[in-house]
């Protein structure tokens, strides 16, 4: 991409997170989980971005528009551990840059490091919720 984008805004979010996406599917370690949850079509594809580029017109442009269940929706997904969140930063963070300029591609890499360290910790506490759900007794 030859024009870095110097605004953050519904389009611009759109364009960075569909080349984000697609480097996803095609990585080896994340890219299964996306496929098996999401599909590979973009008929499969074009909710999720739909809602992606919601939350992150919530989160950067405070627009309101994200429905929530951002933390429910991904602790519901079994067995990731701290390298499959790390791989989804280190794409994150080599794919903001390359549409954004030096500015914007700060702000949006910084958030993206605190909601991925918050998701982190929080899929962590609900995992250990519910394995001590399912080793509790019946009354």
């Amino acid at each position: 991409m030859s024009e870095k984008f110097s605004e953050i805004n519904a389009d611009t979010l759109r364009v960075m997170l569909n080349a984000f996406y697609d480097e996803v599917q095609k990585d080896e370690l994340i890219g299964p989980i996306f496929i098996k949850k999401i599909g590979t079509t973009e008929e499969d594809w074009a909710p999720h971005m739909d809602r992606v580029v919601k939350f992150w017109c919530s989160v950067l442009l405070n627009t309101k528009e994200y429905g929530g269940g951002f933390m429910i929706k991904h602790a519901a997904l079994p067995k990731l551990e701290m390298e499959h969140f790390k791989r989804w930063m280190e794409i994150f963070m080599r794919t903001v840059p390359e549409h954004f300029e030096t500015s914007q591609s700060v702000e949006i890499t910084i958030k993206a490091q605190t909601l991925l360290k918050n998701l982190h910790q929080q899929y962590g506490q609900f995992q250990v919720q519910r394995a001590q759900k399912r080793n509790k007794p019946i009354q």
